[in-house]
């Protein structure tokens, strides 16, 4: 049994080192309360039993001993999940155009509402294509990375690979954005949908992200250099295309 439990171990190596912490907490606070009821080294199961349901309804102990390692769980967690999102090469390219607002305070946008950005991209794209977009964008980071594995950011987002990654998801943006004010009440249902810290995701906010991300720089070629090719490529003038969340995003900024 010890032999496979330590093969067991060995095998899970340090997932759940939180959860181990507190298990060894819990049953170091058991053993030293045992300590002090034995009788010459034996303690009834009775009184085990006892013991047991003391400590399990002891509230102020089980405070001090849990409230630290909740908080440290939830910095591992967030951790974890930004660290993920670094290597989201897709997520990047979305991100990019508003990358400079993230959490640059009360009116900048919070880190903790990417999420569910990813997640309303995700719904708006369809899974097929976000999943076709996500492989391109995963190809791309590997052709741009160099000596010691580090990727050349200026190249991957120039490459044209990106920028037709980064088009996709425009136009999947404006045509679910057709009926601008139904959208708008339906991305800021799903981006309050898991709020951390009971951080809200409001109006101002998505005018910032869309209007970054429909900046004239962004889509200005559309209208002019790149109109026709844009056109034949969609099925749709960028007039078209473009005028409904465009008109929305003047109407947000006038309120």
């Amino acid at each position: 049994m010890v032999a496979n439990m330590t093969s067991l171990a060995e095998n899970t190596g340090d997932r759940g080192v939180r959860c181990h912490q507190v298990a060894r907490t819990a049953l170091g606070l058991v053993l030293r309360r045992l300590e002090t009821e034995t009788a010459d080294g034996v303690v009834s199961i009775e009184r085990v039993r006892k013991i047991a349901r003391t400590l399990a309804s002891d509230g102020a102990l089980l405070s001090a001993c849990c409230g630290r390692m909740e908080q440290e769980c939830a910095a591992d967690f967030s951790a974890r999940r930004y660290e993920g999102m670094r290597h989201n090469y897709f997520g990047r390219i979305a991100v990019c155009p508003f990358a400079g607002l993230l959490s640059s305070g009360p009116e900048g946008i919070d880190r903790g509402h990417l999420p569910q950005f990813f997640t309303a991209l995700r719904m708006m794209l369809g899974n097929e294509t976000h999943a076709r977009l996500e492989a391109q964008c995963n190809e791309g980071a590997a052709s741009h990375r160099g000596l010691g594995r580090r990727i050349d950011w200026q190249g991957f987002y120039n490459d044209p690979a990106m920028l037709a990654a980064y088009e996709a998801v425009l136009v999947a943006i404006a045509r679910s954005f057709s009926r601008f004010e139904a959208r708008s009440d339906w991305m800021l249902t799903i981006m309050n949908s898991n709020p951390k810290g009971g951080l809200k995701f409001t109006t101002g906010h998505q005018f910032l992200i869309l209007g970054a991300m429909l900046a004239p720089d962004r889509i200005g070629k559309f209208f002019r250099a790149d109109r026709a090719g844009f056109t034949g490529r969609w099925g749709e003038a960028p007039e078209k295309l473009f005028g409904p969340i465009l008109a929305g995003l003047g109407t947000l900024e006038q309120n």
